[in-house]
């Protein structure tokens, strides 16, 4: 089993907050509340682009459409110096998708049967370890991790807590492990504005910035 590629955590919203956060507030019941609305959301799109330094360069923009069973998520840029053309398609019975930069057009491209729990991995991966890391899997045609379910257990939010400015402070576990830490910051809808995070290796630290130019819910499912 490959090592995790953990390159960002943690999507998280005080929706429901009248009130200010006081800082170091817990805060794990909101950050579950909107996994869950996205979960049944009708619709969800988000325009992102990515920068990460340290460990593992990264320059990214791209976009993710979620519509139903159908999702769509596309970005190009640079994965560790070299040039990518990511694609990922889901439907309610195939998972599609790979990088189209890929010098062996043998190797760029990859279709497997969806499983049953792709909808739920690619959320979750995005609310709890960031877009990055289904992104970082399709630079090497690699479908989305835990597509055939698990991924609640195995990767979690922990001591989500509130930051300064009414963002969130949070760790992230892997298979029980202390992998990464991440804050993210809301816009004035009280939706994700901006994520960054520090993941630990044992080559160092990469330090990654995701800004959300878009990110838009539409409630109904």
């Amino acid at each position: 089993m490959h090592r995790p590629i953990l390159i960002a955590a943690g999507l998280c919203s005080a929706l429901l907050l009248a009130a200010g956060p006081v800082a170091g507030e817990d805060r794990a019941a909101d950050f579950a509340e909107f996994e869950e609305r996205l979960i049944r959301a009708e619709a969800v799109r988000v325009d992102f682009s990515i920068v990460s330094e340290g460990v593992l360069t990264t320059d990214l923009q791209g976009s993710l459409d979620i519509r139903g069973e159908k999702i769509s998520l596309e970005a190009d840029g640079t994965f560790g110096g070299s040039p990518v053309d990511l694609i990922l398609a889901v439907s309610g019975t195939e998972i599609s998708g790979g990088n189209l930069a890929l010098a062996d057009a043998s190797l760029q491209e990859f279709t497997i049967k969806n499983p049953g729990a792709a909808r739920e991995a690619v959320i979750l991966g995005m609310t709890r370890m960031g877009l990055l890391h289904n992104l970082a899997l399709l630079t090497g045609s690699r479908p989305p991790d835990r597509a055939a379910g698990g991924i609640r257990d195995w990767v979690r939010a922990s001591n989500v807590r509130s930051a300064g400015d009414g963002g969130l402070a949070f760790d992230i576990l892997v298979d029980g492990q202390d992998a990464a830490e991440a804050v993210v910051l809301l816009d004035s809808r009280t939706l994700p504005e901006r994520r960054d995070q520090t993941n630990r290796f044992p080559a160092g630290e990469m330090r990654v910035v995701e800004t959300y130019r878009v990110f838009e819910v539409v409630d109904g499912r």
